[in-house]
């Protein structure tokens, strides 16, 4: 499989992904159940994260029961988490600061970038709180981006083949 293939196939799992994580935003008000917040932030940092490290799950896990105490903190910790997962994807201390600096770098470009575009799509929903569907190729444009620059610099390996190296080992 190409790379450019290989990195739309991931793009396209994540953009999966991300309106999966936020299915019960859809379905209900996170006024109603703050909690929801939690999981909308952290969803788009878990979209991405979460199909090649653990760290990106656990961060959805940790922002989540954080938020059972208090959901600012839960908020807190799904936004600023996302940054410290992305570390963990590279390895030794270069690559680890390599990986945040491209992290970081890409979300603030991209995300102002989709803030720039995402007017000029037509909205399905009225609500800010979760991805409009009629979004989703911007959405997909947004980690294919993050796809292509950390496979290109950090090179992870995602987690479906690390399972792999762990059952033959």
């Amino acid at each position: 499989m190409s790379v450019i293939l290989r990195h739309i196939c991931r793009a396209a799992a994540s953009v999966a992904l991300l309106y999966l994580l936020n299915v019960p935003l859809f379905l209900s008000n996170p006024l109603h159940l703050p909690l929801l917040f939690v999981l909308g932030v952290s969803s788009y940092h878990v979209a991405f994260l979460g199909l090649y490290s653990l760290w990106g799950w656990g961060l959805l896990g940790g922002a989540l029961l954080l938020g059972l105490v208090h959901p600012a903190a839960g908020v807190a910790a799904g936004f600023f988490g996302g940054f410290v997962a992305a570390a963990a994807l590279g390895g030794g201390l270069r690559g680890r600061l390599l990986s945040l600096a491209l992290y970081l770098l890409l979300y603030a470009a991209l995300t102002n970038l989709l803030l720039l575009v995402s007017p000029l799509a037509p909205y399905a929903l009225e609500r800010e709180d979760v991805p409009d569907p009629l979004h989703a190729p911007w959405y997909f444009l947004y980690y294919f981006a993050y796809h292509l620059a950390y496979g290109r610099f950090v090179k992870p390996f995602p987690l479906w083949t690390r399972w792999e190296k762990f059952k033959k080992a």
